[in-house]
């Protein structure tokens, strides 16, 4: 299995999916452990990075694990073939480790100020998985603030 994760220049899941630097590339052993990492660049292009979904999947993708993602660049990864869950934050080992240990599910909705953590997720389970969404008075995540772009984001 190989995951997908959006980072930030300094290797950090990135906040908003739609001005991530780069993707780490994790492939995953049938002993759920990490036996390779390789870094996928971004497109030139969109800020929204929706167009990387086909080349993820070429890869061999078949996870995202996102903090937030705009509807648009959901789409295009699901019809890639490529899973998304949406809304968490952390360390990437530990965002995988709770993915491989089946704490990890797709929160839904798109733009998040406040995404969960797995550091809380035991913690934050009794809120049943409900994401607190802030107002969408901003641009939305691809960072775009005109309405009718084209990359698809929503």
């Amino acid at each position: 299995m190989k995951i997908a994760i959006p980072l930030t220049n300094e290797k950090k899941i990135s906040d908003h999916f739609g001005q991530s630097d780069s993707f780490g590339v994790y492939t995953i052993s049938n002993n759920k452990e990490i036996t390779s990492v390789s870094t996928v660049a971004v497109p030139e292009g969109c800020g929204c990075r929706s167009d990387i979904a086909g080349t993820l999947a070429d890869e061999g993708v078949t996870v995202m694990l996102a903090s937030g993602m705009g509807n648009g660049a959901f789409r295009k990864f699901t019809n890639s073939g490529i899973s998304v869950m949406r809304g968490w934050s952390g360390s990437v080992q530990e965002i995988i480790n709770d993915f491989l240990r089946g704490k990890i599910t797709d929160l839904g909705s798109s733009c998040f100020r406040h995404v969960r953590s797995s550091v809380h997720l035991s913690h934050d389970l009794h809120d049943h998985g409900k994401v607190h969404e802030h107002d969408r008075s901003h641009a939305h995540a691809c960072g775009c603030s005109t309405e009718g772009h084209s990359c698809g984001c929503s």
